[in-house]
């Protein structure tokens, strides 16, 4: 066998090698191929089921959420209906502006309340010798001021039905009555720290229709008296109308005479005590009594206006903390 022939048998045999290795080595390939390809598509699979399973329960507990809040959204709107409800019912108990105005022929109510139900009531009642009116301001605002309200004003008009035909009235006892009937109807008591917030407070004046006088006590709460110009203020005792720490002290009664063209403002503390302006600060006493100074002399109507826009001024941006409630009466 010549060297040619032997070159070309070793050539084919190498040839034949190689493409043997090369065919098992595909073989391997198409294998390892084939089980990645089933792994992945059992993975694939086993993901597709785990995705359609979360599919399925996201779908349940959608619907589970659309139910829920549906039921919440239905709760919500009878909650609020109730409440409005609640709000007219109260509404109807306080001094109606036509009522306000037989009696008090020039006067005004301002309120700008924190929740639907107000925590703060008025009261005008006309009695054969006196024209009488209580501002308060009950513990809390919302519904739980809201009930305290009606109770207020039922005590307070059970005490002055009272004093209908009588001559002279005290209003330092009226409260202290008052104050026994609110922590007998809460059943207070001095052993329970928390009663501390069972109670209002409460500007009460009569006016002695009789003579230029009137009569004043308070509860917590200040009666100011415009009189050309100037602002003279009566404070009330540091004692609520309710349960308090102080025991059942006395409160005081103040008589003053007044002159026709004065003007007689109530105010609760929640106006004072309310954040806002440009410095985020309280609305304090002085600026208080700079107000009643500045409109004394204007009509109830223009005085009601003026304390609406500097209430809402004073409050833009910030968050109102309380019922806010004012009136004036003019001599």
């Amino acid at each position: 066998m010549n060297q040619l022939n032997i070159f070309l048998l070793v050539l084919v045999i190498v040839l034949a090698v190689f493409t043997v290795f090369q065919y098992i080595k595909k073989r391997k390939l198409q294998s390892k191929w084939r089980n990645l390809k089933q792994s992945y598509d059992k993975h694939c699979w086993e993901k597709s089921q785990q995705l359609e399973s979360l599919r399925q329960n996201t779908e349940k507990l959608t619907q589970e959420l659309e139910r829920k809040q549906k039921a919440l959204n239905t709760l919500k709107d009878e909650t609020m209906s109730s409440i409005r409800y609640a709000r007219r019912i109260q509404e109807a108990a306080f001094t109606q502006d036509s009522e306000l105005l037989k009696i008090f022929p020039e006067a005004f109510i301002y309120t700008r309340t924190h929740s639907i139900v107000s925590g703060d009531f008025y009261k005008a009642i006309e009695t054969q010798n006196f024209k009488i009116f209580a501002l308060a301001d009950c513990a809390g605002h919302g519904i739980p001021g809201g009930f305290l309200t009606m109770l207020g004003i039922s005590i307070l008009k059970e005490q002055l039905s009272e004093h209908y035909t009588d001559t002279e009235i005290h209003t330092a006892e009226i409260l202290e009555k008052m104050r026994d009937g609110i922590i007998s109807s809460l059943n207070s008591g001095d052993s329970n720290i928390e009663n501390i917030n069972d109670g209002l407070n409460l500007t009460l004046v009569a006016f002695n229709k009789n003579n230029n006088s009137l009569i004043f006590s308070g509860a917590n709460q200040n009666l100011y008296i415009w009189r050309n110009g100037d602002v003279k203020v009566l404070k009330g005792d540091k004692i609520p109308v309710g349960w308090s720490m102080k025991g059942n002290l006395p409160y005081t009664e103040q008589g003053c005479e007044i002159f026709v063209g004065d003007m007689v403002f109530f105010t609760t503390d929640s106006l004072q005590s309310q954040f806002g302006g440009e410095n985020d600060q309280k609305f304090g006493s002085k600026r208080l009594v700079q107000m009643f100074q500045e409109i004394g002399s204007k009509s109830a109507v223009e005085q009601k206006n003026i304390i609406s826009n500097t209430v809402e001024t004073w409050i833009d941006g910030h968050i109102q903390v309380d019922d806010i409630s004012l009136a004036g009466i003019r001599i």
